[in-house]
């Protein structure tokens, strides 16, 4: 299966059909070895993290995002202080690291697995595998319209320095989206195994654990949305701080992001990923939608609200649908949620002066904090389990602030 993936991947990109890599993304003929990297570089991280992760071995696998990510940084700056500044030379000091790394770390897996004297899964075993995660084929196809579109449609209905704007910011929001995953890779393992011991673990997540870890990540990550236009400005320079706009558009639905992995984790141990590509077909089409009628009339900013609309969406969907199959009580789920979502449009608000942005993060806290204690969203006992020992004064810090009876 990966061997015919990666042959109809070489083809689209030898042949071209219709000339889409020119059409659609503006790369010419000289460039195609730049997608055929970062294909190379996407496709061996992903298959190496999920082989560690299968594996169990999450220390390697941060081991070496660490070597990679610090040691490319490395390499850009040497080839900026040597003169080299060319995209050439930059698209292979980010991609042939990230290569070697992880796919010498893949290999590697792949080899010890073969001389593991466990004995070979019996012939079902494939089948049910398929049948289990089908819809991760037209789920991806989804995800990848529904990241791209709003630049494809950017580069068509306004111009490229716009799609350029909203990439750079896009960047900065798929960062926190990342750090948002952290939670599914640690908590599906452990929802998977108290699942089979016990077939009411699921609800008992909902009902406890998901009120809990949404509201203290939620409060990380509203100092987080803070400091990110800032940061913004700090990294990139003044030629492209008028992304800073647009980030703040892009950052509405990013305080109450983090309840999509919270509960993709649910679909995954249901067994109803099928409900997570019947969900992206609304949430794709209204994105697709608001781009075709906002680009014409308001540019980059139309595709930033197209964007943060439908990501809103795609999070109200999965509350509705996991409480309405739990048969769970959402209200104080739909809280977390309205009061995050309120946090997000306050920040546009607020705009990006850093005074401005900190004492919105103080009163976000603040506000964050009263409701989670007037709703009793913490666990105060499951608090002092995730710190436990050793943090066992900032666990009293946070039940004292957020636990009315603590």
């Amino acid at each position: 299966m990966l061997g015919s993936s990666l042959a109809v991947a070489t083809v689209l990109l030898l042949a071209e059909p219709g000339n889409w890599l020119q059409r659609w993304f503006g790369v010419e003929a000289a460039d195609r070895w730049m997608v055929a990297l970062f294909a190379l570089n996407v496709w061996l991280t992903a298959e190496a993290q999920a082989t560690l992760q299968a594996a169990g071995k999450l220390s390697r696998q941060a081991l070496v995002a660490s070597v990679v990510g610090g040691l490319s940084v490395v390499v850009v700056m040497a080839l900026l202080w040597s003169g080299q500044r060319s995209l050439a030379s930059a698209v292979i000091a980010v991609n042939l690291l990230p290569i070697a790394a992880w796919g010498g770390t893949w290999l590697r897996m792949l080899w010890r697995s073969r001389r593991s004297e466990d004995p070979a899964p019996p012939i079902h075993t494939p089948a049910e595998h398929l049948r289990y995660g089908w819809p991760l084929v037209p789920g991806f196809a989804l995800g990848y319209l529904a990241s791209f579109g709003a630049p494809l449609l950017l580069g068509r209905l306004s111009s490229m320095t716009n799609v350029g704007l909203y990439g750079l910011s896009y960047q900065f929001v798929a960062a926190v989206i990342s750090a948002n995953s952290l939670l599914t890779t640690f908590l599906l393992p452990w929802l998977i195994r108290r699942h089979v011991e016990d077939p009411n673990a699921t609800r008992d997540y909902v009902g406890g654990a998901v009120p809990t870890l949404y509201t203290l990540w939620m409060i990380a990550t509203v100092w987080l949305v803070a400091l990110l236009p800032v940061a913004l400005a700090v990294f990139t320079g003044d030629q492209f701080r008028s992304a800073q706009p647009v980030l703040l558009i892009l950052l509405v639905a990013v305080p109450p992001s983090v309840i999509t992995s919270l509960y993709t984790i649910l679909f995954d141990v249901q067994g109803r990923l099928g409900r997570v590509v019947i969900y992206m077909v609304p949430t794709t089409i209204a994105n697709i939608a608001c781009c075709l009628v906002l680009i014409p009339a308001y540019g980059v900013f139309g595709a930033a609200v197209a964007t943060a609309l439908s990501t809103a969406a795609g999070q109200a969907l999965y509350i509705w649908d996991q409480h309405r199959h739990l048969h769970i009580a959402p209200a104080r789920v739909w809280g977390l949620w309205a009061t995050g979502l309120a946090l997000g449009i306050a920040q546009v608000a607020i705009g990006v002066g850093i005074a401005n942005r900190l004492i919105w993060a103080v009163v976000g806290t603040l506000t964050l904090s009263g409701m989670v204690r007037r709703a009793a969203c913490v666990d105060g006992l499951l608090v002092r389990q995730l710190l436990g020992n050793r943090l066992n004064l900032l666990a009293r810090v946070i039940n004292r602030v957020l636990v009315a009876e603590a």
